[in-house]
């Protein structure tokens, strides 16, 4: 069956951005909810394999429920002014990457989501809504569930009419009904003023809806109930008229318009190291490669320049051929060129899930997922063995994926990652795409094994500049072993002193309070110092000083920018001083 996945832009946005600490790009500018919202599109992504999917985000007020009820959504607090730039940020990324964007004035991103589902649903279309807002329950039926976020963004709880059943004993249509009763404070819909939830699901239980609690309203037990129910009668119709979505919205679109297409990934990769979203471009990569199937690059996948580059044979043993073979690389002491791939929200807390080997003569895939016990300790085994060296890009990270199961990797022979930061430390990145780019754009959507192949045929050029530059010693005996050191320190922890750390935290907190009082003071103002937007103001408008640069959303207030105005006003150095300690 098709898969359809929709996810509540504003929603999901929101949550991101009191999840995740405050994050900004190289020149400035906030990206926290768009790392933390893209993050979990990548995983979803690589989880889902949908076939269809679209983000639907609100579009200015909504006018539509406004006009029925003034009051609705009016306790709202104003956006944050670090939020508010990221919407426009995400909508960029995800026109590139060609994620469906629905969106209509007046009309809330729930209406739009429903509309989209009753089109999927139409067809059999499976559907799956990721949103934190429990009015998407009402949804549900059996060609669609919803996921709620529970925590954050990292952790969702799938609803179907079985789960909702069990935790509210109600049908999704009665959703709206337990609005109509119980109101939604988030929502500033007001139901019935002295009935809770728990009032409410009683009465739906033995009732079914509002219109029918009002009518039996007499037969219900308690002075009180009946008194509230006759006084606000009015006023839980409308509530429950607020709650319902709208499904007829008049927003043109087709399920064609959210068909899940191939990016270009050289646009993709591009735009988001434009917002320094590096370990996001990560993810991508990850979650492109594990939605194609074939292991094989076709000539339609082929990137430019990698034409004496046939398809890739690849080689999976079954267990017994497997720890055959590993017997042989050891005991020809082989040296093994590798790619991994892994699963999890971070690195941190994630598992291999596929290695890519290659040996010279021969390219092979170790699934994790399929192997016997036997061969996982035979490849544990190997990876620990001194005497098989390993090629790899970014040993660090493949080091504490194993440190995580309490494994570990010995014998690199070289890490690629590491010695292209030595020949070029000015790179943004240096992961296996960032290396292989002159086959192409990168290994975007490329498999484990088509990665060790390649990262075997560029480590001798590497191996070769290393030695022309006397960089040996600074790689082998300086970078490799402090990688080791690194995993183990990132796996493991490290001690600290709790009161001197919390000394220190109220020491710097007292700098930069006294920092704050002295820009606002010689800004003549009070502002939001950590706004980019906000801080050109202050300083190209207010204060006139003479704008180096601009960005797309403004002045540009980056640490260059910032170092050239220092001779112009005192407030500069200050500002400096302040971005050093909040960091």
């Amino acid at each position: 069956m098709a898969r359809m996945m929709i996810l509540d832009g504003n929603s999901l946005v929101n949550r991101a951005f009191y999840a995740l600490p405050p994050l900004t790009s190289a020149e400035g500018l906030p990206t926290n909810a768009v790392h933390g919202f893209l993050t979990m599109l990548f995983r979803l992504q690589k989880e889902q394999k949908p076939d269809y999917w679209a983000v639907v985000f609100d579009k200015s007020k909504p006018t539509v429920r406004i006009n029925q009820f003034a009051e609705y959504k009016a306790q709202r607090k104003p956006t944050p002014d670090a939020l508010r730039p990221q919407f426009a940020y995400l909508k960029e990324i995800l026109e590139v990457m060609q994620v469906p964007i629905l969106e209509l004035e007046g009309y809330e991103a729930d209406d739009i989501i429903a509309a989209a589902a009753d089109k999927a649903g139409e067809k059999g279309i499976e559907v799956s809504i990721y949103t934190g807002d429990r009015d998407a329950l009402q949804l549900i039926n059996p060609g669609t569930k919803v996921y709620l976020t529970v925590k954050g963004i990292s952790e969702v709880k799938c609803y179907d009419e079985e789960r909702l059943a069990e935790e509210y004993g109600l049908k999704p249509e009665q959703i709206i009904d337990l609005k109509g009763l119980a109101g939604d404070a988030s929502d500033n819909i007001p139901g019935v003023p002295g009935i809770g939830q728990k009032t409410a699901l009683k009465l739906l239980h033995e009732y079914g809806t509002v219109e029918n609690i009002l009518k039996q309203k007499e037969n219900i037990q308690g002075d009180k109930i009946k008194k509230l129910l006759a006084e606000y009668a009015e006023q839980a119709l409308l509530s429950k008229k607020l709650a319902a979505l709208i499904h007829d919205v008049p927003l043109e679109f087709s399920l064609d318009d959210l068909v899940r297409r191939e990016p270009d990934l050289t646009k993709c990769k591009t735009v988001l190291h434009s917002y320094s979203l590096y370990k996001v471009a990560q993810l991508f990569e990850q979650s492109c490669a594990s939605v194609k199937k074939d292991l094989s690059v076709q000539p339609a996948d082929k990137p430019a320049g990698s034409e004496d580059h046939p398809a890739l044979e690849v080689i999976v043993p079954d267990g017994s051929g497997w720890i055959g073979q590993m017997n042989a690389w050891q005991e020809e002491k082989a040296v093994l060129s590798l790619g991994y791939r892994y699963e999890g929200d971070c690195v941190h807390r994630g598992k291999w899930t596929e290695m890519g080997i290659c040996d010279g003569k021969n390219t092979y895939l170790l699934e994790r997922g399929n192997q016997p016990s036997a061969v996982l300790e035979k490849w544990y085994e190997l990876l620990a063995d001194d005497s098989v060296r390993k090629i790899v890009a970014d040993s660090k990270t493949l080091r504490v994926l194993l440190l995580n199961e309490q494994k570990i990797l010995n014998g690199v022979d070289v890490d690629l990652s590491l010695a292209a930061y030595l020949l070029n430390p000015s790179l943004s990145a240096y992961q296996a795409n960032d290396l292989l780019r002159e086959y192409g754009s990168g290994l975007l959507g490329f498999p484990a094994p088509r990665e060790a192949e390649l990262l075997r045929k560029i480590a001798p050029a590497y191996v070769e500049r290393i030695a022309r530059e006397k960089l040996e010693m600074l790689l082998y005996e300086v970078e490799e072993p402090l990688s080791r050191v690194l995993a183990v320190m990132e796996n493991q922890g490290i001690t600290v002193d709790k009161e001197l750390l919390t000394r220190f935290g109220d020491e710097l907190g007292e700098k930069i309070d006294r920092l704050e009082g002295e820009i606002y003071e010689l800004a003549g103002s009070r502002f939001n110092l950590n706004s980019p937007q906000q801080l050109g103001k202050v300083l190209f408008e207010d204060l006139k000083l003479p704008p180096m640069k601009k960005n797309k959303t403004g002045y540009s207030t980056d640490a260059e920018t910032l170092e050239e105005l220092r001779p112009e006003h005192p407030v500069i150095d200050k500002l400096l001083q302040y971005r050093q300690l909040v960091k």
